[in-house]
This record gives C-alpha cells, structure tokens and sequence, in this order.
C-alpha cells in the first residue's frame, strides 16, 4: 500500500512537469508561425494584394469596371496569392528577394491594368449613330 501511494505522488509531481514542458514545446512552433505570418517581405506582398482587391471593389462599384473585368482581375490577384502561399511553404515561411522580386512583378502588372481602368470614363453611354440625310 505504502509502494502504491508513493507511486501516485511521484506521478502526481512529475504530471504537471510534463505538462509544462509539452506547452514549452509548442511555443516555438507559435513563434515560427507568428514569424511566417509577418516576415516583412511577405507582409509587403500582402498588403499590396489587399490594397489592390479594395481598388478593384471600389471601382465596381463606381463603375468603372464591369462584373466580368472585376472577376478577371481578381482571378489574377488569387493566383498572386497563391504563388505566394506555395513560395512561403517551400521556404520554411518566409520569401526570398527573388521571389518577391517576381511576385511585385506580376503586382506591377495588375496595377498597372487597374490604372487603366481608371483612365477609361465611367458609365458612358453608348455610342448612338447619326440620323440619315434626310431624302432629296
């Protein structure tokens, strides 16, 4: 009985050792994670991502843009987005220079169509053709 009881104590002391050290170990995975998330060379791409998808919602809206050119310029930005994810996954959580070099390329671009979606005038009507002569 003796045996038993000193059995259940040094259980009980060491439980909460153990449990200690597993929250111990799961920190530097929380810190590798938080670190993923806002590595500055990703943070840069994604707030350009996010940057670029609130101007194309506003020019829905205003409509400079239609249903069709705001779904082909989102899609765009997705496989942006995706490139990134896959890139940061092969990197331990991180991009290199060169990979966001190519991916503020491809942003470039989508900017750049996004410019000219703003020089075009919004809502014009359609263009009507002149009545005929009238007959001699």
């Amino acid at each position: 009985m003796k045996r038993i009881m000193i059995s259940l104590l040094s259980l009980g002391l060491f439980l909460p050792a153990a449990l200690t050290q597993a929250a111990d170990t799961s920190a530097p995975q929380q810190n590798r994670r938080d670190f993923a998330q806002e590595h500055p060379r990703r943070a840069e791409v994604n707030r350009r991502i996010d940057r670029q998808k609130r101007e194309l919602k506003r020019q829905l809206k205003s409509g400079k843009i239609t249903q069709a050119q705001y779904d082909a310029q989102m899609a765009q930005l997705k496989n942006v987005k995706q490139e990134e994810r896959s890139d940061v996954k092969a990197n331990g959580g991180s991009l290199t220079k060169g990979e966001q070099k190519n991916l503020n390329q491809e942003l470039n671009a989508t900017h750049q169509e996004f410019k000219s979606n703003n020089a075009a005038p919004a809502n014009q009507p359609p263009a009507t053709t002149p009545p005929p002569p009238p007959a001699q």
